[in-house]
């Protein structure tokens, strides 16, 4: 997947004409895997509702970050847990860590070419 498909383009140039993608990147990209372990523990001991609101959560954030690929994913684990599928066969997949991957490689290229940019400018 190339970066154009795994972030929205509109939202990241939005996010560094803020100036924000230098602080809410790296936080996001250090943060995901281990909110989808809260997940992952949520589903393991049965808690539905909780993993649930776990994943609306990150699929805001990843949404409102223009992370859109991982957001897509996210919201059909979502879709699935509210329907009270287990959701686990998501997880099984290597379709989730590929997104997470690639989300985590584009948003990471965009906190380089943010300080770049800010070097350049002095």
């Amino acid at each position: 997947m190339s970066r154009a498909e795994v972030l929205d383009r509109a939202t990241v140039e939005w996010m560094h004409q803020l100036g924000l993608v230098e602080r809410l990147y790296p936080a996001f990209v250090e943060g995901v895997s281990e909110q989808l372990a809260a997940v992952r523990s949520a589903l393991a001991v049965g808690e539905q509702a909780a993993a649930l609101r776990l994943v609306h959560r990150l699929r805001g954030s990843a949404a409102q970050l223009g992370a859109s690929a991982l957001a897509r994913v996210l919201a059909e684990l979502e879709e699935a847990l509210a329907q009270g599928a287990g959701g686990h066969e998501l997880f099984a997949g290597a379709a989730l860590c590929e997104v997470v991957a690639e989300t985590s490689a584009a948003l990471r290229a965009e906190v380089e070419a943010a300080r770049a940019d800010r070097l350049t400018r002095g």
